[in-house]
């Protein structure tokens, strides 16, 4: 999500021979191109998310014992280099955390997505009680609210995504492999009951969903692997509304089988998709399309070694970011459709890279990765800038 701090520059009109110097506005603050912060995080860190806040990031990581911790990181204005400033580690955010955690923000209101399950986990049976919680927090890392509770799990069976207008929407994953969408009109409103989006003879699975300007576009996976996609309008009150006829397919896989849900994300009028598939060595992939899901550009990110693909959008291009056998691995994807790919300095190597995602902050696009060492655990912010490029915006 894109959180624009640059104010309009309002013109002043000179009259007779008195005249202003309109003096712009200072920058909005991000990292430097030399800039790859460190950030200390809880030992033994399983999964890391963040969100691009009015001030900096946000990051959440979840332990060994399925605690949540947030680590707000501000960007000083008044360094010509933005030196990121860390704070102090919030303790147990949230708790029972399972799998992906996701994080979400309009200038300071944060929502954090927390998978869950109470009882003891099986996975040959459904536990008690499952679903994500959706924790709302102010910029401090604070409660400020009543968690809310979704269905689905985050990031494997469920999704949430909030447009231009505040409205979210969440869409999870049924036992009959339809797909479901409740909304809420704005963050911390209540959630419409779930009502069907996908029928079950789609036969649909991983459901994702992000937002286009007012709308929304959700993705699924088909029960032989095909990736499909719908762009929808969004109404609070009735629910979704789909912009066309039926869906699109995205990548018809015949001798590949996709490993794990295809991750998209919007930006300049256009969708990237990226997934990974699994015929001998890890590839992954990425199809460039416009709003209407017509194809400008499909290919591959890389050729071997890649898994587990992520993308944000910027101002200028698209970052995706992957685990390879040498640790992470980035190339940006142009609004042309195409790829450069980026070395990434601090990643690979003796540390164990655990966790990895992407979040855009000003119109620039980082990646954030989890290193695990023998004594800590670390987490670094790369804005991955293309070699002599400066970094955007």
């Amino acid at each position: 999500m894109k959180l624009s701090l640059v104010a309009a520059l309002l013109p002043l009109a000179a009259c007779g021979r008195t005249g202003f110097d309109v003096v712009p506005d200072a920058p909005p603050a991000v990292l430097a191109c030399a800039s790859v912060p460190q950030v200390q995080l809880p030992p033994g860190t399983q999964f890391l998310s963040a969100t691009a806040t009015a001030t900096g990031y946000a990051m959440f990581a979840t332990d060994a014992n399925h605690q949540v911790s947030g680590i707000p990181v501000s960007l000083s204005d008044a360094d010509p280099s933005h030196t990121p400033i860390v704070g102090a580690t919030v303790p147990a955010v949230a708790q029972q955390a399972l799998g992906q955690i996701g994080a979400f923000a309009s200038g300071d209101d944060l929502e954090l997505a927390v998978p869950y399950h109470e009882g003891p986990f099986d996975p040959s049976a459904p536990p008690p009680a499952q679903g994500t919680r959706l924790v709302p927090l102010t910029a401090q890392l604070a409660p400020r609210g009543a968690a809310s509770v979704l269905g689905g799990w985050f990031g494997e069976r469920g999704a949430v995504a909030y447009n231009s207008h505040g409205v979210a929407v969440n869409v999870l994953e049924q036992a009959d492999h339809t797909i479901a969408a409740s909304t809420a009109a704005s963050a911390g409103a209540a959630w419409s009951a779930p009502t069907e989006l996908i029928p079950a003879t789609a036969k649909a699975d991983m459901p994702m969903i992000v937002a286009a300007d007012d709308q929304f576009l959700v993705s699924w996976l088909s029960s032989d692997g095909n990736l499909f996609a719908q762009v929808f309008d969004a109404d609070p009150v009735n629910g979704l509304k789909p912009t066309s006829l039926s869906a699109t397919l995205i990548s018809q896989i015949t001798d590949k089988s996709v490993q794990a849900a295809p991750r998209v994300a919007y930006g300049h009028g256009m969708f990237l998709f990226v997934w990974y598939t699994k015929p001998s060595n890890d590839v992954a992939w990425y199809s460039l399309r416009s709003k209407s899901l017509q194809v400008i550009r499909e290919d591959k990110v890389t050729l071997a070694d890649a898994n587990h693909p992520v993308v944000a959008a910027g101002d200028q291009d698209f970052l995706v970011a992957w685990s390879g056998g040498d640790g992470v691995g980035a190339a940006r994807i142009g609004f042309d459709g195409t790829a450069t790919q980026v070395k990434i300095v601090n990643a690979g190597g003796v540390p164990l890279t655990t966790s990895w995602n992407v979040v855009s902050h000003n119109g620039q696009p980082a990646l954030i990765w989890a290193e695990q060492t023998q004594n800590n655990t670390i987490a670094w912010i790369n804005p991955a800038c293309v070699p002599g490029a400066a970094a955007a915006p």
